[in-house]
């Protein structure tokens, strides 16, 4: 699904290693058929979803979700995979191997991320260069944010799988009104291994 619940129809579902490959029907359900028991490696691919379907505002990228897959019985994910898109409404930050850039994002004007010239790294198979910064409930991450963290939402940054060769400044909002100097952990969750890591201090 989006984060708006609505299903995404002809995602391209997989069981990395495996070859086991199917694609999401009307109602964004997938079945995958035969497949190895253990802790599995299962990748949402978005950019397989037909344009058409989307509109031209937005895309979606490709995630990797951590499933723990029984032996000999039907085995159901217990939450919904949401994935959060890349906008094309003008909200979006292009980004160019020459020049720095200060990516902000329409639901926060607070936030802000600066990236320095040459920094950013983009997954393979995302078309263009474009970063969105999404603001989404924190129900709807595509991996469950860790019970220890509690937070009510969760900053995105698209397109998943999007590195940095460098550290780069990221400014948000203290909605907790936090004091001067207090330190933070930052959480990450890291779309090519399927969990959530600290990523920051």
């Amino acid at each position: 699904k989006d984060v708006n619940d609505l299903p995404l129809v002809n995602a391209t579902v997989s069981l990395l290693g495996t070859g086991i490959t199917t694609t999401t029907d009307g109602g964004g359900g997938f079945l995958l058929s035969n497949t190895p028991f253990g802790l599995q490696d299962l990748v949402i691919d978005g950019t397989t979803i037909p344009q058409s379907s989307l509109g031209a505002s937005k895309t979606f990228s490709k995630t990797h979700v951590k499933v723990n897959i029984g032996l000999g019985k039907q085995n159901t994910l217990p939450n919904p995979v949401f994935l959060s898109p890349i906008r094309h409404d003008g909200t979006e930050t292009v980004i160019t191997s020459q020049s720095s850039a200060v990516v902000t994002s329409p639901d926060d004007p607070n936030i802000r991320l600066m990236i320095p010239a040459g920094a950013a790294s983009f997954p393979a198979g995302v078309p263009g260069t474009s970063i969105s910064i999404n603001v989404i409930s924190a129900n709807k991450a595509t991996i469950p944010v860790p019970a220890s963290a509690v937070p009510e939402k969760v900053i995105d940054l698209e397109p998943s799988g999007l590195k940095f060769v460098e550290r780069v400044p990221l400014t948000i909002s203290n909605e907790n009104e936090l004091p001067e100097g207090a330190s933070v952990v930052l959480l990450s969750m890291n779309s090519s291994k399927g969990h959530w890591e600290v990523d920051g201090l």
